[in-house]
């Protein structure tokens, strides 16, 4: 293991690796070399090689590399106890055994690829290879039903965190999706879901599951209402470097959001709705009501006026623009 933390140290440097100057640092043969490069490649490493130049990992890799993640976090709590999975049928039900069995909070599950993710209303969630799918254990001490509130405060670290990841404009579509500008249309990179365990005072854990789409391959029956940053930047991005920016400012926001509560996240979650200023359609089978969006209250619930003056305070269904 060690041996393949350093040679991936190497190969992820500014210069290509030459195979000459590799030999000599780890002391073994051109063929041994080639044969580690080969292993690494099977494990999902998109590595290069010229025959002038020599070795080097692509930054879009699809495989990603705990041992190189851990040590550049710049967390204190989160993403230290890290478990990885190079497919698993969902991180957000390992992370929910692993909070049952005392895991700390900030804990992370993380894995390449998922057979059964799943986002709210236990929609399926497609996790091909080169996409973000992790979920964090948190202890937070508030009251059960404050919980959804943290929704919101995740949704804004990371809405943020792509905003100056990728230098566009993030949209939050309440309560748990973000969206990007595509075209003519807003279309969804990224989803948040939220399980708890408590008591009538208390929380033991939540779960909070991610998925954001990066690298990987939207499925063609999704590409009209979602993409990944790669196909919007134009490029495969740094997911290691995505994962360290983003889990920096989930702890952030998470402590304060623990120390001063939604109140001082509010005015900054709406001001990022895609609602704003706009009229909206309320489906809540069997009824639809058009509305204008007007925020959000302290209890999460999203506020809007009807054509009769009426106030309406959702607590679920589905938010669509009119």
């Amino acid at each position: 293991m060690k041996k393949k933390v350093e040679l991936l140290t190497q190969l992820t440097g500014g210069e290509a690796l030459s195979g000459e100057r590799a030999a000599k640092l780890f002391g073994i043969s051109r063929q041994a070399l080639h044969k580690r490069i080969q292993s690494l490649r099977k494990e999902g490493f998109d590595i290069v090689g010229k025959p002038k130049s020599g070795y080097r990992l692509l930054a879009g890799s699809r495989a990603l590399c705990p041992e190189l993640l851990i040590p550049a976090l710049k967390t204190r709590a989160l993403g230290r106890n890290y478990h990885y999975f190079a497919h698993i049928s969902s991180t957000q039900d390992r992370a929910k055994e692993l909070a049952q069995q005392g895991e700390p909070s900030g804990a992370v599950v993380l894995a390449e690829t998922q057979s059964a993710g799943r986002g709210r209303l236990s929609r399926s969630w497609s996790s091909l290879a080169g996409g973000l799918w992790t979920s964090i254990i948190l202890r937070p001490p508030v009251a059960p039903q404050k919980v959804t509130s943290l929704t919101f405060v995740l949704c804004l670290a990371v809405r943020d965190t792509l905003a100056a990841f990728c230098g566009l404009e993030f949209k939050i579509k309440w309560p748990n999706d973000i969206l990007v500008l595509a075209g003519p249309d807003w279309k969804k990179v990224c989803g948040i879901l939220l399980e708890m365990s408590a008591e009538s005072e208390r929380v033991h854990w939540v779960a909070a599951g991610l998925g954001l789409n990066v690298n990987n391959a939207v499925p063609r029956s999704l590409k009209a209402k979602a993409m990944g940053l790669a196909e919007l930047v134009g490029k495969p991005l740094d997911r290691t470097a995505l994962i360290v920016a983003l889990f920096k400012n989930i702890e952030d926001y998470y402590e304060r959001y623990c120390e001063l509560g939604f109140d001082h996240f509010k005015k900054q979650y709406e001001s990022h709705l895609i609602y704003k200023n706009k009229t909206i359609l309320i489906s809540n089978p069997p009824e639809k009501i058009k509305a204008k969006f007007l925020g959000i209250d302290a209890d999460g619930a999203l506020l809007a006026i009807d054509d009769q003056n009426r106030i309406q305070r959702i607590y679920s269904g589905e938010i669509s623009l009119f």
